[in-house]
């Protein structure tokens, strides 16, 4: 079972440096995986920043309302299917979003709060896939 009340305490240890959060998430992103960087080729990284943040609150807020968050889910991950993003890049993007909020929240990063996120992580990289998935065989049936 997911614990709510830490992923949002620990999501408020963050908030005040959301900026240096978003930053740092890129710059591991890119770094790590600089496939992913054609993807952003047209895109203002600034607006991308404040995209996430808005994604990262929004899920934070409704994280106990499921009948709410996985409709926002599947449909941003079907999103994802038009940017290009395969399976693989979901585990990208979790490790460096996991290292940037660790890095991010200092010495509150426990072990317990890494497994809430780790677990919240996973939960949110299954919805989207589902609503990629969703979106990749619809095309492949237009196709």
């Amino acid at each position: 079972m997911l614990d709510v009340q830490v992923l949002r305490d620990s999501f408020k240890w963050v908030a005040p440096k959301a900026d240096l959060l978003m930053e740092r998430f890129y710059e591991r992103l890119f770094a790590q995986f600089p496939q992913v960087k054609p993807m952003f080729a047209n895109t203002s990284m600034k607006i991308q920043q404040t995209k996430l943040l808005h994604s990262l609150t929004l899920i934070i807020a409704r994280v106990d309302q499921p009948e709410k968050l996985q409709p926002y889910l599947y449909n941003l991950g079907g999103r994802h299917v038009g940017y290009g993003a395969k399976p693989e890049h979901y585990l990208a993007v979790g490790e460096c979003l996991l290292g940037a909020l660790e890095e991010t929240a200092g010495p509150a990063w426990t072990e317990e709060v890494s497994s809430t996120w780790i677990a919240a992580y996973d939960a949110i990289q299954t919805m989207m896939l589902q609503g990629a998935e969703e979106v990749a065989s619809q095309q492949k049936q237009v196709a």
